[in-house]
């Protein structure tokens, strides 16, 4: 009886690290599936012109994304070729922040990834994820917007929740081209890590933030006619909201309604303590 009772406590410690990691601000880690259109884990960089310069590209992880592929959509660091002075700082792996990641600096920074969406057929269906690192927060008595990524027709954007800290805004249309928009909780501290989720399935739109989830009706299924390039860290349209703070491990996918990892963990833990306590 003793054992058990101690079986049943090092697994209730056990769960509560494991809800604690998985609760906790960190950059999440994709593998490229069927459902990816774009993913970049900021690893790794390229040079893509033989003559050297500044035209510096981060791989695409997408099974058509490698250099020596056709139809890849690297991600160009910076607005044009060749590029100017600014573009985001690449900061490779084994530093300190543990993994490649791009740093933005808030003035005009952009990464675009080209070339077409290939095995895209106008899907209804979108999914974007980010990990981000905020070093500032837009002004709150301003525009109150800084881009994160986008792709038409979502954009994800950073506001001043107003008090001090940051949340999400997912920005998508609806069936009627009507701008519908979905925020996370607030509380995003500057200086941290936050993963970042937002996906339209038919008319629901979902912001998770760091596991937690909010949900908006949309009020019609989107208009997911995908563009030819998606934008990193500035407005999708124009050369404005630029991002201030680093990105990493950007996907964009297509989407299914399914639980959070944090959910299946949790009800998996539920069933296997269920379980125990009815042995003891």
């Amino acid at each position: 009886m003793f054992c058990n009772r101690a079986l049943f406590t090092l697994l209730l410690l056990g769960a509560g690290m494991v809800l604690s990691t998985l609760c906790e601000p960190a950059r999440a880690t994709f593998v490229d599936d069927a459902s990816t259109k774009g993913l970049w884990h900021m690893d790794t960089i390229s040079n893509l012109n033989p003559s050297g310069g500044f035209q510096d590209f981060v791989d695409d992880d997408n099974t058509f994304g490698a250099p020596d592929r056709p139809g890849g959509r690297e991600l160009l660091l910076g607005t044009a070729i060749p590029l100017a002075s600014s573009h985001p700082t690449f900061l490779p792996a084994g530093g300190p922040d543990g993994s490649g990641a791009l740093e933005f600096d808030g003035v005009d920074d952009v990464g675009t990834a080209f070339s077409t969406w290939v095995g895209v057929s106008n899907p209804t269906d979108i999914s974007i994820d980010v990990s981000v690192k905020p070093d500032s927060l837009p002004d709150l008595n301003g525009d109150n917007f800084m881009a994160i990524v986008g792709v038409t027709p979502m954009q994800l954007y950073l506001t001043d929740d107003g008090n001090g800290t940051g949340s999400i805004l997912a920005l998508t249309f609806n069936s009627g081209g009507v701008a519908k928009f979905g925020f996370s909780q607030g509380g995003l501290a500057l200086g941290q890590w936050h993963d970042v989720h937002a996906q339209v399935v038919g008319t629901a739109l979902d912001v998770v933030v760091d596991g937690t989830t909010t949900s908006y009706n949309i009020g019609g299924t989107g208009l997911f006619n995908f563009a030819s390039a998606a934008v990193v860290g500035r407005d999708l349209n124009a050369a404005s909201r630029y991002f201030d703070g680093t990105l990493d491990e950007v996907r964009i996918a297509t989407a299914t309604a399914v639980p959070e990892p944090s959910t299946l963990a949790m009800v998996s833990l539920a069933g296997l303590m269920l379980a125990m306590r009815r042995k003891m």
